[in-house]
């Protein structure tokens, strides 16, 4: 794992939050960068629709890593790495975006990928900084500092406040696993006078040799099923025990 597997993450929360800001003002402006092809031997391995309950869509995954940049280097510096850490990216095959609609602004979807790690020494250091006690503070800090600015430049009108970060029990899948929860409150004024729509985000990281599973929950308005997030990690961990060494 990569630190800038973790900033990814923050597109994926981002994401979350600039639907909910689009809800309230429009969509942001701005072109996402084309997505690297996945690795052949593990695109079979990641989340598939099957692995869902009826009602659940699937479309293309997102190509966005708006930001990432900037968030790799604050991050690293917050857990003391050398910058050099946020040089590498792992080969990537990325899942299909899930999104179960709900009532109003309501929503739940679901971001995920598999990463081929070819540095396992590096991936345990990170997994330890991750899982200790600047971990929630740091990503916090990143997280806030990132989504602020895409605010500010794609949504006029909008603020993102309460935001914070929580560490969470994702139990005992893989060899290790970190997992964290993110929520925040965008807020807007219309004709009818203030709206606001809660952001929750739970964010899981779970290795298992050389292959690193990353998820993102989000939900608008409401919390992530966690029977259905749990389904899901199982699913994808599942075969990723199957994927040679």
């Amino acid at each position: 794992m990569r630190v800038s597997r973790v900033a990814r993450s923050w597109t994926f929360m981002g994401t979350a939050v600039l639907v909910a800001a689009a809800c309230l003002s429009g969509p942001p402006a701005g072109a996402s960068p084309a997505a690297a092809a996945p690795p052949k031997a593990v695109t079979k391995a990641v989340l598939k629709k099957s692995d869902l309950p009826a009602g659940w869509k699937g479309k293309k995954a997102s190509s966005s890593d708006s930001g990432s940049d900037a968030t790799d280097k604050q991050l690293a510096t917050c857990f003391g790495f050398p910058a050099k850490i946020t040089k590498s990216k792992s080969p990537t095959a990325d899942a299909p975006d899930f999104t179960l609609a709900g009532t109003g602004v309501t929503e739940q979807s679901i971001s995920s990928s598999i990463a081929v790690s070819t540095k396992t020494g590096q991936d345990a250091k990170i997994f330890a900084a991750l899982q200790g006690p600047k971990g929630a503070d740091c990503l916090n800090q990143a997280f806030s500092a990132s989504i602020q600015k895409s605010i500010a430049s794609g949504s006029p009108g909008v603020t993102v406040t309460n935001v914070s970060t929580t560490g969470i029990d994702v139990g005992t899948v893989l060899d290790r696993r970190v997992g964290f929860h993110f929520t925040a409150t965008v807020s807007a004024t219309d004709a009818s006078g203030p709206v606001s729509i809660p952001v929750n985000v739970n964010i899981v990281f779970a290795q298992r040799g050389k292959y690193v599973a990353e998820f993102a929950f989000s939900a608008l308005g409401s919390e992530f099923d966690p029977a259905i997030q749990t389904q899901a990690i199982n699913a994808v961990a599942n075969r990723i025990k199957k994927l040679p060494a």
